[in-house]
């Protein structure tokens, strides 16, 4: 049973990464993976982390190595390994696993490159987080808080806080006001 962990609350992992746990040798066998691949990937994951560290972006583009064989870039939204997600192939490995309740890779804000494969610049989460990490990346002020916020002003009184009065005293846009209330967004 693949276990979760909540790696990406914590300090980034510095110490390198290992072939020998079996927690993400069942998941590589699942994606039809061998272990010459899951030692390709490993070996990756550490020479990004031992030339760039742990925080700094591991975009695929910017670096074109022999060690780097089977990645490919050529995917308009993410990097794949032999065909497979990349990005969910270091999440395993950094020992975070897809699971029902949280079954979207969700990119941290803190990344801006769609081709990094730090598996501290991502986590399993909802379109709800994707919807609040995309907005934190462009410099949006809505938070989650924000959010609870509106909706309970809205429903307590409609008639004070209409989603005109709610846009004026929170200086959002009245479109984006109505979609929260109505629960059309940040779901």
């Amino acid at each position: 049973m693949p276990r979760v962990f909540s790696y990406f609350t914590k300090a980034p992992k510095t110490v390198p990464y290992r072939v020998s746990t079996l927690d993400y040798l069942d998941f590589f066998r699942e994606q039809y993976l061998t272990t010459d691949d899951l030692v390709a990937v490993v070996s990756a994951l550490n020479l990004f982390q031992s030339g760039f560290g742990t925080s700094r972006c591991w975009c695929l583009k910017t670096i074109n190595r022999s060690e780097l064989k089977g990645f490919t870039t050529s995917h308009g939204s993410r990097p794949l390994y032999k065909g497979r997600d990349a990005r969910m192939l270091a999440l395993a490995i950094a020992g975070q696993y897809h699971s029902e309740p949280q079954p979207v890779i969700v990119r941290r804000h803190v990344c801006d490159s769609i081709y990094c494969i730090n598996p501290n610049h991502y986590y399993f989460g909802t379109k709800k987080e994707v919807c609040f990490e995309r907005g934190q990346r462009k410099g949006s002020r809505i938070s989650p808080d924000l959010v609870t916020e509106l909706r309970l002003k809205n429903t307590e009184n409609r008639k004070t806080w209409s989603y005109a009065a709610l846009a004026r005293q929170y200086r959002l846009p009245y479109h984006v006001v109505r979609r929260i209330c109505n629960h059309e967004s940040y779901e």
